[in-house]
């Protein structure tokens, strides 16, 4: 027997689309930002790497309480705060640009909050999946939610 298909739920649609928008943002981010400090902040190796190591430091230093904090929020709200967050955070960085303003702190604060908003983007999704799609759907909808962040990356 084969368990139906999530793709027939207007809701898991929206989510799997804004999921995939989501990944390709801030996969984008994570090779825009430190070719931007590059290029147009003449960075060196160490910085870049401070960069890279702040983007990802945010799932060691709230990933756990933000399990804890997402069960007791609207699960998407929080899927929309934190996409927002991310969209503001990033365009701050060509805002900053434009109008000459650009910094390495900068750079490191867009990385480390855009980390954080992730956090609570893939724990939120994680949540608001199974409330969505039901206990009969969601092995396929996990499949397919995984697959495209492996795609993504």
């Amino acid at each position: 027997m084969t368990e139906p298909s999530p793709w027939r739920l207007p809701a898991f649609r929206t989510l799997f689309a804004a999921s995939a928008l989501s990944h390709v943002g801030s996969n984008v981010g994570y090779v825009a930002v430190p070719l931007l400090a590059v290029l147009a902040l003449d960075a060196g190796p160490g910085q870049v790497g401070a960069l890279a190591a702040l983007s990802t430091a945010a799932f060691l230093l709230i990933g756990l309480p933000a399990g804890a904090w997402v069960d007791r929020l609207p699960g998407r709200w929080v899927l929309v705060a934190a996409d927002a967050a991310r969209a503001l955070l990033l365009a701050s960085v060509p805002v900053a640009w434009w109008l000459d303003v650009l910094s390495l702190p900068q750079l490191y604060a867009v990385v480390l909050l855009n980390g954080c908003a992730t956090v609570f983007f893939d724990v939120g999704s994680q949540s608001v999946l199974p409330e969505l799609v039901g206990r009969e759907r969601l092995v396929p909808a996990n499949t397919a939610i995984v697959s495209l962040m492996a795609g993504a990356n």
